[in-house]
């Protein structure tokens, strides 16, 4: 899954169906890989969970709120960036869990450099927060 760049309403798709309910990376990256676009997943997913044995509309992210996500992102001098695009970093995409989407601030060409990260829990404990200061220094 690589390509170029994004219509701005696609990549609003793309962020609407990833926050999606039940739609994790896993079902993100088939459901591009079945229809093609995220504009066309969404449309087929209240479908393709009546078939899949839920019995109420699946909850479908708002279009409203994507757009805040977005214009909250541009205001802070960040954007969304997917991962069928050429600046998503390549070991990151080649991960089953791989976010189809990262928001990101900053010069994009360092994606390509080698780097650390710390993912950490919503709620660590203050033990794991200092440990986890200690080790970014």
């Amino acid at each position: 899954m690589s390509g170029g760049p994004l219509t701005d309403e696609e990549r609003l798709n793309w962020l609407i169906l990833s926050r999606s309910e039940n739609v994790g990376p896993t079902t993100f990256k088939k459901l591009i890989k079945r229809f093609h676009t995220a504009g066309a997943a969404l449309r087929a997913l209240p479908d393709l969970t009546r078939r899949g044995g839920l019995n109420r509309p699946p909850r479908i992210w708002s279009r409203d709120a994507a757009e805040r996500a977005i214009a909250n992102a541009e205001r802070i001098g960040a954007r969304f960036l997917c991962s069928i695009e050429p600046s998503y970093p390549s070991l990151l995409r080649q991960a089953d869990t791989a976010p189809p989407l990262l928001c990101i601030k900053g010069d994009e060409r360092l994606l390509t450099r080698s780097g650390v990260a710390i993912v950490g829990a919503r709620n660590a404990s203050a033990l794991a927060r200092k440990f986890s200061r200690q080790l970014a220094q």
